[in-house]
């Protein structure tokens, strides 16, 4: 099979030895860090299992041959892989115990990191709101002066709405958008916490189910072995063949039941074993899953707050750009109307200089306050 991969993908490994189906993902990106010419499909395999639990476990051919038949359950698709590997029951209750140590110890680390969150969650969203509500406040102001150079100026003849009032109020429309995008960019910023958090909660909550799937199946397998009697009977047996003898053959029958006895004794050493550790994991397990819940819980209340924070201040900064939110734009366009009659009454200005030099001004203006001044003194006004 190894061959058919080989030629499948069109890449050959530099050692032919290597079997690349009996490898796990670990083992597979250790060859591929060596310059080894791992086949694409393994390789990518290989990398999408990189980082998760079962990276040292599953090898290439566990997962062709379970992959669309699996539980979803890693636990269990080892222990059916196991079984139809023929092993005994002692040798998987051994495999188990110690498989649970690891996924307990993984999940303790996992805990560690995850119980801080519930406050950084929370925190996260408290200042969320803070950010947005400071900048909806700073915005609504800005607005509100806009709106009050916007009537102002309205109330003017057109030859005073100067250009002075229409860059005042760009100016504070600048301001606006420079303050919306400073609180958005600290929004974008927590929404990229926020991330990191949803991340390590989503893998301690996996950890925590595969510590209570594996310390489930630890103790099944612990309770099996348990259960099996036939170590005592076979002792019983041996003894009482035993006792029927005399002599050699009475030492003997003590001596197979004693084989058999701590044959079927150390089974139960494991099984005892196997069941305490796996209650052990399975509490590691469910003590995680809760903790991940509550801290999931906590990073979908701030998300929101992040997110409505968000929309508010994008609805605060658009307010400031529109004046009124509706007129706005025309009656920001007011000025360039204004501009145009000012430029008018120069030409009519200079045009009359002309007739009358004795009223002439030494230079020529676009100011409506000095246009005014100087009909005034032509007795034009």
């Amino acid at each position: 099979m190894v061959d058919a991969i080989n030629g499948n993908y069109g890449a050959k490994s530099q050692d032919l030895s290597i079997n690349w189906n009996d490898l796990t993902a670990t083992e597979v990106l250790a060859y591929e860090d060596e310059g080894q010419d791992v086949p694409d499909a393994i390789l990518a395999w290989a990398q999408e299992m990189a980082g998760t639990e079962n990276a040292d476990q599953i090898t290439y051919e566990m997962y062709e041959e379970n992959g669309e038949n699996s539980s979803g359950n890693a636990a269990t698709d080892l222990r059916q892989e196991l079984s139809d590997s023929h092993l005994s029951l002692k040798s998987q209750g051994k495999i188990f115990i110690e498989q649970s140590k690891e996924k307990e110890e993984i999940t303790l680390q996992a805990i560690t990191e995850m119980a801080p969150l519930l406050n950084v969650a929370q925190e996260i969203g408290t200042e969320a709101e803070a950010i947005g509500d400071a900048a909806k406040t700073q915005l609504e102001a800005i607005k509100n002066q806009i709106q009050a150079l916007i009537s102002e100026k309205d109330d003017k003849p057109k030859l005073l709405q100067n250009r002075s009032e229409r860059g005042e109020i760009q100016g504070l429309q600048a301001v606006a958008e420079a303050l919306g995008a400073n609180a958005e960019g600290q929004l974008q910023g927590l929404d990229a916490e926020l991330d990191e958090v949803d991340e390590i909660v989503n893998n301690g909550a996996f950890s925590s189910q595969t510590s209570i799937d594996f310390g489930s199946e630890t103790v099944a397998i612990g309770n099996e072995l348990l259960g099996d009697k036939g170590g005592r009977n076979i002792g019983i047996v041996a003894g009482v063949v035993g006792g029927a003898l005399t002599g050699v053959g009475m030492l003997l029958g003590g001596l197979i039941g004693g084989i058999f006895g701590g044959l079927f004794g150390g089974k139960k050493k494991v099984g005892r074993e196997a069941v305490e550790q796996g209650t052990q994991t399975m509490t590691v397990g469910q003590q995680g899953m809760q903790i991940s819940e509550q801290a999931a819980d906590a990073y979908g209340v701030s998300i929101k707050d992040v997110s409505n924070s968000e929309n508010d201040v994008n609805n605060a900064s658009e307010g400031t750009q529109t004046g009124d939110g509706s007129t706005g734009g025309e009656e920001l366009t007011g000025g360039e109307d204004a501009t145009a009659a000012s430029s008018e009454s120069v030409q009519e200005g200079s045009a009359e200089e002309v007739i009358d030099p004795t009223l002439a001004d030494t230079s020529i203006t676009t100011d409506p306050d000095e246009i005014l001044r100087r009909k005034e003194r032509r007795g034009l006004a």
